[in-house]
């Protein structure tokens, strides 16, 4: 299966890459989605960002989603990431590098 969906890894990057860019740009003048206050939203980005790091993502499928092109969106990321909570849920799975 791996194998086959590979195919389909530069496609949806390209896809993910323009929502990301549409998502830059909404993030310019602000801390976090929808203003200064940290919603529901945030960490449901911040779950699907994540998910383009993971290590199985990189070695099952070769994707590796990269957000230097994006300045608003990889500010809010590592802003999100500095959370306390978010980074005692990050020990807490031993995701933390």
């Amino acid at each position: 299966y791996a194998v086959q969906a590979g195919r389909y890894v530069e496609p949806v990057r390209q896809k993910l890459d323009s929502r990301f860019a549409w998502i830059d740009r909404q993030l310019d003048g602000k801390a976090f989605l929808t203003g200064d206050t940290f919603t529901v939203a945030d960490a449901y980005l911040f779950a699907l960002t994540g998910w383009g790091k993971a290590d199985w993502m990189r070695s099952v499928y070769h994707a590796d989603i990269d957000l230097s092109r994006h300045a608003h969106l990889r500010a809010w990321y590592e802003r999100v990431r500095a959370r306390p909570a978010v980074q005692a849920v990050l020990a807490a799975d031993n995701l933390l590098r």
